[in-house]
């Protein structure tokens, strides 16, 4: 007869950090202990920006065989920064432990792929895999990809005779079209905005990627959102503009951003879209979140300026039309990306393909350029490593220490062409997907063990377990498994310390109660018997 799995760890986080069961009291900074919690017991208030409780090699996961993690979770009701890991235990020299927590990733070129998407991963410094997922329709450019409600969705520059961009939808085995209202050769920005899928038209240049333009050149400009099947909802057009870059969410409200035309747009909820100023009068190309502020990335000089004079710069919203520049990544000229790591805010560059880290004020460090690569266009965490993009050849690379980076694959074969780009990102089902031009292709990338829920973690206090069980990771929410993953057979042992309220992506914002850890996988009744008790 099986023996019942044994409670290594539990930590109330009513009152301290405590362990009750071992000996292992974690450490707290910035924590705020005894806010409302779950069953009228008090909970731990992480603030997204530096609180953290850590803890001694003496708490830790099981480093082989089954275990058990369950805790219960809170996010912030409104959230205005990447919502990073509840629970962390990650070496990430040797890419080796277990990162658990939420996905919420803007800046990733055109879209906002992923929403307070639930994730958990393991690894153990894995050989990562590779494979194709098609070409949805008759892509050469896929510009966005987003993860929702079951779907991954691809929004597409579609360059023949006639052709109009789409938006498709993924459901693990095939394309499907979802149509698109706009007669404009691409769509570009997508992003959920309050549950629901948004989509922007645009009129691509395929000269910029040194391809024949295309013969369509009806103008874009328009917001749409998705209603399901076919049908989508005009919410109206950017002010001047005829191409929709991007999309980005920042405090439960959906703002956009052109493409060669400069300005910076808020959804009014109906038909229209509030001017919120010109950057530094630049042109902008990213736009995402950190901690508490939206920010976005300059591609060009200011407007009508000689090239001559470019340089690239982020800059930071302070309300209104009112914005404060950030300074410059090196001696580059546009800057193509946005990203959370580590909790530092992060930017891509062209031309030196190099990846910059902001250390406050208007300073930037190189944090490493992506082998001879020109231009790094899309960076994502997944699995509790950094994955970045690049261009001339389509490539996908991961950071290891050290401003050095190690190339993964090379993803567009495309012959005969002068750019090939790996522009889009989005994990989903688990994997780091892919979306490249000019193949109009989409690739996946599994490494380790890991499972994500492609539907938004709702209000209120939820329960979380995540079990390994032989070569199986499961994910359960309030005690419903919400997907598995094979591969998760991995030895753990390393020095890493174990963490709550930060990971590999950034500090969580929200309450945490009642984490435990089990030498063993509890079954299905058990997790449920927690998650309603």
């Amino acid at each position: 007869m099986n023996r019942a799995p044994a409670l290594l760890h539990h930590w109330p986080l009513a009152t301290d950090a405590r362990d009750l069961t071992g000996a292992c009291h974690g450490e707290p900074q910035g924590v705020h202990f005894g806010v409302d919690g779950p069953s009228g017991l008090g909970a731990a208030r992480f603030d997204g920006r530096s609180a953290t409780i850590s803890f001694s090699q003496a708490g830790r996961l099981p480093a082989t065989g089954d275990f058990t993690l369950c805790l219960r979770v809170r996010p912030a009701a409104t959230l205005d920064d990447p919502a990073g890991e509840f629970f962390s235990q990650w070496d990430a020299v040797n890419r080796c432990g277990l990162q658990v927590g939420l996905l919420a990733h803007s800046g990733v070129t055109c879209a906002q792929p992923n929403g307070r998407q639930l994730y958990a991963g393991l690894d153990s410094g894995t050989v990562p895999q590779v494979r194709p997922l098609g070409r949805p329709g008759n892509a050469v450019y896929v510009m966005g990809l987003c993860s929702h409600e079951g779907g991954l969705y691809a929004a597409t520059y579609e360059a023949g005779a006639g052709e109009v961009g789409h938006v498709y939808r993924h459901d693990g085995t095939t394309w499907h079209d979802c149509g698109f209202p706009g007669q404009a050769n691409a769509v570009a920005g997508i992003a959920v905005c309050n549950g629901s899928l948004y989509a922007g038209s645009c009129r691509y240049d395929a000269g910029g990627s040194a391809l024949d333009a295309s013969t369509n050149q009806s103008p874009g400009g328009r917001v749409y959102r998705y209603q399901g099947g076919s049908e989508w909802v005009d919410c109206g057009e950017l002010p001047g503009a005829a191409e929709v870059l991007a999309l980005c969410v920042w405090r439960d409200e959906l703002y956009a951003i052109p493409l060669y035309t400069a300005g910076v747009f808020k959804y009014d909820g109906a038909m229209g879209w509030v001017d919120c100023g010109v950057p530094g009068n630049r042109r902008a190309f990213a736009i995402g979140v950190h901690h508490g502020h939206l920010y976005v990335a300059s591609n060009a000089g200011p407007v009508d300026a000689p090239r001559e004079t470019w340089r690239s710069a982020v800059f930071r919203y302070e309300g209104g039309q009112s914005w404060t520049d950030c300074g410059p990544q090196g001696d580059n000229t546009q800057t193509y990306s946005l990203v959370t790591w580590q909790g530092v805010l992060h930017a891509g560059t062209w031309p030196d393909g190099s990846l910059w880290r902001h250390e406050g004020g208007a300073e930037w460090s190189n944090a490493g350029r992506l082998g001879n690569e020109r231009e790094l266009m899309p960076a994502m965490v997944y699995n509790g490593a950094l994955y970045a993009g690049t261009l001339p050849l389509g490539q996908l690379w991961r950071y290891e220490d050290n401003a050095r980076w190690s190339l993964v694959a090379r993803l567009d074969q495309t012959p005969n062409v002068k750019y090939r780009r790996l522009w889009s990102m989005a994990v989903h089902r688990g994997e780091l997907c892919c979306g490249m031009l000019p193949s109009g292709e989409v690739h996946t990338v599994r490494a380790g063990a890991c499972v994500s829920d492609s539907a938004e973690l709702g209000g209120g206090w939820q329960h979380l377990a995540v079990t390994r069980r032989g070569d199986e990771l499961a994910l359960y929410l309030n005690g419903v498994c919400r997907g598995t993953s094979t591969g998760a057979d991995l030895d753990l042992t390393s020095d890493a310390p174990l963490h709550l309220g930060f990971g590999q992506h950034d500090f969580f914002a929200g309450d945490l109660a009642d984490v435990r850890i089990y030498d063993g996988a509890l079954d299905d009744d058990g997790i449920r018997q927690l998650a309603h008790d």
